[in-house]
């Protein structure tokens, strides 16, 4: 599940950067035609919308996902341990808590979200928990929440 993350992640940052990217293989007439229609259908999809707040990222939706999912699973595996063991139910209760809030958080574009993100991409580098995987994980997301339309993202 760790490897998918990273691949899921490394996709993400190559499609959110190269997206805006223009094809110098398609002609600048069809190119400009196309962005005038997506522009208009942004600008309609923003004039019906009475928030200011730019579109979600898709790789914000999909991180906020598996925060969630993440987090639901450490409050299951705490409940359960604490059925059957009784010892250290708190800490993973807590831990999956902590986890599904900041997941809802970013669904809901709080920049506190990305902050408390950031600092755990920064205990990612740190080798808190494990140190390989754990340092590839902290690369991308310090490299992905400080990218310019996710700042953008959070502070609308």
């Amino acid at each position: 599940m760790v490897f998918n993350c990273i691949f899921i992640s490394l996709y993400l940052i190559v499609s959110d950067d190269f997206m805006g990217m223009q094809d110098s293989t398609i002609p600048n007439a069809v190119q400009q035609d196309v962005s005038q229609q997506a522009a208009g259908a942004v600008n309609a999809k923003k004039s019906s919308s009475s928030s200011g707040k730019p579109p979600r990222p898709t790789g914000v939706t999909i991180l906020a996902i598996l925060q969630i999912l993440g987090g639901l699973i450490y409050i299951v595996l705490g409940t359960v341990e604490g059925a059957l063991i009784g010892s250290g139910a708190v800490i993973f209760i807590a831990v999956g808590a902590f986890a599904l809030i900041t997941g809802l958080a970013l669904f809901a574009g709080r920049n506190w979200a990305r902050i408390l993100v950031l600092i755990g991409g920064v205990l990612d580098l740190l080798g808190i928990p494990n140190f390989f995987i754990g340092t590839i994980i902290g690369i991308i997301i310090l490299y992905y929440f400080t990218r310019p339309q996710i700042k953008a993202y959070f502070a609308a």
